[in-house]
């Protein structure tokens, strides 16, 4: 039987795999990305319900841009965050009930709003620091400074490759 054939009889492309340097060769990476994220979110989620602050993975995101740089306009936060607007008008709204943050009209245009962390809002971060230092350090157990920052840079320069060809 042709290898290069699935069991139907289908010619299975593998050709193209074969084109690509070895290091790609099994068309696996893309796949391994995504069963890779799955687990850091569904951990990442875990250890914020657990923590008992009753904060989404979403508002974590959001309120961790904010400890950064407190003030950014809502559109800014959806850039940031990599969520489009309404999902950030979403999240926010939700944040802004739990007393975490309000949005003000911004001073020299009034159709723009900044995002203002509250008192609440700027009390959680070291204890969410923590929660999320408790996750970070259980996630890449056994994995050495080098391979981290092997890692880092990988996934940075893909991220900036995809997003040229998103551009």
């Amino acid at each position: 039987m042709d290898n290069s054939r699935l069991s139907s009889g289908i010619p299975d492309g593998r050709e193209y795999y074969d084109e690509l340097p070895g290091y790609l060769s099994d068309g696996f990476i893309g796949f391994l990305l995504y069963t890779t994220a799955l687990p850091l979110k569904k951990r990442l989620l875990r250890a914020l319900d657990d923590s008992g602050f009753g904060i989404t993975r979403e508002q974590f995101t959001l309120l961790g841009l904010l400890w950064q740089e407190d003030g950014l306009y809502q559109s800014e936060l959806a850039e940031r965050a990599f969520k489009d607007r309404h999902s950030v008008t979403r999240i926010l709204s939700g944040m802004e009930s739990k007393g975490l943050v309000v949005r003000l009209p911004d001073e020299r245009d009034a159709r723009l709003a900044r995002c203002h962390l509250t008192e609440a809002g700027r009390s959680l971060c070291g204890p969410l620091r923590k929660v999320h230092a408790r996750y970070l350090k259980e996630a890449f157990r056994g994995m050495d400074e080098e391979e981290v920052a092997g890692l880092r840079r990988g996934l940075l320069k893909l991220r900036r490759n995809l997003e040229e060809d998103l551009s």
